[in-house]
């Protein structure tokens, strides 16, 4: 052995010792580092010299996957949870799982809910339509597609739940306030613009129950909003006809609604209020 090999194993069985499992790939001894972590855990994965760090090389490649992955679930997260503008909080507990299916007709809406799922974690830029009357469960299967995408895609969407008189409030109150609020007030149109995919929720609700025809400012919202999601996912949700947004909206406004729709539109017709079935 040349010297500079002995010096070398000298140096390194000052700093290293052995562990009992060999190599998996080689069958050679392997090394930790003698001096621990302040924890007393172990500074690196069990390190084969033989064949070329392939432990510690898979170990480090899982340990940075990880972070990737907590690091991108952490900020999906916080874009959903502090960029939506929920009016019910209790639409924060809906899942598909606890999605009543009572009848025909809610089984064949979580069906559809369903098959806009996997088009969605597909990178399709699919537009899905629940209209129908109150408390049938359009919201409860629109945020459940959010959570369910967000879960299928390994949190690699950014996911936004807005209901559309909600913010039309926010947007008109910021009117008369300071920049500031001001600009927080459009931060949530360009959030909405930037998500992968959105629900936009209870259209027409906004025109309460006597105005029919929506504003200019009101159509000027949501064209702008529309516009920078013809080719993206979005949910809508309306207690409207097709009819009766085309009148209240404009066949502009309308169209771009319906890109993409095919086959993801779905009405309730027979459904009943599930939220007065419990003071029956």
């Amino acid at each position: 052995m040349h010297a500079t090999d002995q010096t070398f194993q000298i140096l390194l069985s000052q700093l290293l010792e052995k562990v009992e499992d060999r190599c998996p790939e080689c069958g050679s001894e392997q090394y930790v580092w003698q001096q621990k972590n302040k924890d007393g855990t172990e500074r690196c994965a069990p390190t084969c010299w033989s064949c070329g760090y392939k432990m510690l090389k898979k170990h480090e490649q899982q340990a940075n996957q990880q972070r990737s992955q907590e690091s991108f679930m952490a900020r999906t997260q916080k874009f959903f949870h502090q960029g939506s503008l929920i009016a019910d909080d209790a639409l924060r507990q809906c899942r598909l799982t606890n999605y009543q299916t009572t009848e025909l007709e809610t089984r064949q809406a979580k069906e559809r809910a369903l098959a806009a799922v996997s088009a969605i974690v597909e990178g399709k830029p699919i537009h899905v339509i629940f209209s129908g009357k109150p408390g049938v469960g359009k919201s409860h299967l629109a945020i459940s597609i959010l959570v369910e995408v967000l879960e299928r895609s390994a949190y690699q969407k950014y996911c936004l739940f807005v209901s559309y008189s909600e913010l039309l409030e926010k947007l008109k109150m910021s009117m008369n306030e300071s920049a500031k609020s001001q600009a927080k007030a459009q931060a949530y149109i360009t959030r909405m613009k930037k998500a992968d995919v959105l629900v936009l929720d209870d259209l027409g609700a906004e025109l309460g129950i006597k105005n029919k025809v929506s504003t200019d400012f009101n159509n000027d919202i949501l064209n702008r909003i529309l516009e920078a999601r013809q080719n993206k996912a979005t949910i809508f949700t309306t207690n409207f006809s097709g009819k009766q947004l085309v009148e209240a909206y404009g066949t502009r406004i309308i169209s771009r609604l319906m890109k993409h729709a095919n086959g993801y539109v779905f009405q309730y017709k027979d459904t009943t209020d599930k939220r007065m079935r419990s003071v029956k």
